[in-house]
C-alpha cells in the first residue's frame, strides 16, 4: 500500500450513527446530547406509531381473541 495514500477510518470523535433532528432538539448539553436526544426521539416515533397503527393493532388483536394464534397447532410448547 502506497504510504502517501490516505487511509478510509473514521475520526475518533464522529458519531456512528447520525443524530436525528428531533435528537438536536432536546437542548441536552455536552456528551450525552446523542444518547438523550436518540432515547427522546426514539420515543416519540414509538409513540406516533403506535398512535398511526391503533386500529391495525386492534384489528390483529381482535382476529386472535376470535380465532386464537395463527399456527398455534404446530407449536410444540
Amino acid at each position: 500500500m502506497d504510504s502517501n495514500m490516505p487511509t478510509a477510518h473514521r475520526p475518533r470523535n464522529e458519531a456512528v450513527v447520525p443524530i436525528p433532528v428531533e435528537a438536536r432538539d432536546e437542548g441536552a448539553p455536552g456528551a450525552r446530547t446523542g444518547q438523550v436526544g436518540h432515547a427522546a426521539a426514539g420515543t416519540r416515533l414509538q409513540e406516533q406509531w403506535l398512535t398511526d397503527n391503533q386500529v391495525a393493532l386492534q384489528s390483529s388483536n381482535a382476529f386472535v381473541e376470535r380465532h386464537g394464534l395463527p399456527l398455534s397447532r404446530y407449536r410444540n410448547f
